[in-house]
């Protein structure tokens, strides 16, 4: 079966409201018939696993229910973390200039 492959770059507000209207407009524009990748700060956190100690973004109640509705409308998944990488992409231990 061969499928277009879309790439979408997202940039997740941290406003309630404004995520679930995202995820809502997305899941109607985005095509469902391709294969997507979906890139970005998505400013939320899905397991406890992926949580930094500082963060409290955890995804919950709503605007759990809004992404759960896009990837499953878009048959998205994360992608398998490799061994040793971060768990997240923001870390108390980052490298460069402070």
């Amino acid at each position: 079966m061969n499928r277009d492959v879309g790439i979408h770059n997202v940039y997740v507000p941290n406003d309630f409201i404004e995520v679930c209207q995202l995820w809502e407009v997305l899941k109607a524009i985005l095509p469902n018939d391709y294969m997507w990748i979906l890139i970005g700060n998505f400013n939320m956190v899905e397991t406890q696993i992926d949580k930094s100690s500082t963060c409290d973004k955890m995804l919950l109640g709503t605007k759990r229910l809004a992404w759960e509705a896009l990837k499953a409308t878009l048959d998205v998944n994360e992608l398998v973390k490799l061994s040793g990488s971060l768990n997240f992409s923001w870390d108390d231990h980052q490298n460069g200039i402070k």
